[in-house]
């Protein structure tokens, strides 16, 4: 999570290279070759992800009204392989693979949001809920299939969940009450939960992030930042 300025950032057509890592696209495979230093531990961090993608999306969605956010989910289902020397991990699993861009900063669109990702038979669901600036909201539910197919589709009934240590509110789309799995991320302004929750009368396990860009704004975690997003400029 290290901000670095433009001498440490290159780009070619199938490669983009930040300081001594980089992301690479070969076939269908995206390869993320991961070397940097932890902070605030000042560990090292050694290795490569692989990302399989066999069916690549190219649909963007506009978060706002005014076209001014944009999101677009490239692989909504993806096989993942993570070998890493440091620390010493490997681990294979689902994966998932999207992009966000935009024309300002997020805080300036948006007062935070809460997204959901779940593998299921053929392909993924995802749910996008955000509370925009201008007080109108995003209510956006999508079926990926493996086939290429995009269907717009009924978000899920809303469910609250406890909120983190960071006392961040965290919620979900489910048929079924869910359950809090692991919460893998919990900071002062975003939280990131492996959840079990239910989709198309199956149980399924849903990866869940909450984002409070209010509180990502004040000043206080503005001071936080550098701690943990240091800047190689």
């Amino acid at each position: 999570m290290t901000e670095r300025g433009r001498r440490h950032v290159a780009r070619t057509r199938d490669r983009f290279t930040v300081g001594p890592s980089s992301v690479s696209f070969e076939d269908d495979r995206y390869l993320v070759h991961v070397n940097e230093i932890t902070v605030p531990w000042l560990r090292r961090l050694r290795g490569e992800i692989c990302l399989r993608a066999p069916h690549r999306f190219d649909t963007a969605w506009h978060l706002d009204a005014q076209g001014r956010h944009r999101w677009q989910p490239i692989a909504p289902s993806a096989e993942l392989t993570v070998d890493f020397e440091a620390p010493d991990l490997r681990w294979r699993g689902s994966g998932y693979l999207d992009s966000n861009w935009g024309e300002e900063p997020l805080e300036k669109g948006f007062h935070g949001w809460h997204w959901s990702r779940a593998p299921v038979a053929d392909g993924a669901i995802l749910s996008y809920d955000a509370e925009r600036r201008d007080g109108s909201r995003l209510d956006l539910g999508l079926r990926y299939r493996a086939n290429g197919d995009i269907e717009i589709r009924d978000s899920a009934p809303d469910a609250g969940l406890p909120t983190t240590g960071w006392r961040v509110p965290r919620r979900i789309r489910s048929f079924g009450a869910p359950r809090v799995r692991h919460t893998a991320e919990d900071t002062p302004f975003y939280a990131r939960t492996m959840v079990d929750g239910e989709l198309e009368g199956a149980r399924v396990q849903m990866m869940q992030e909450s984002l409070d860009l209010d509180r990502f704004a004040s000043r206080w975690v503005q001071t936080l930042l550098p701690f943990r997003m240091p800047r190689r400029l």
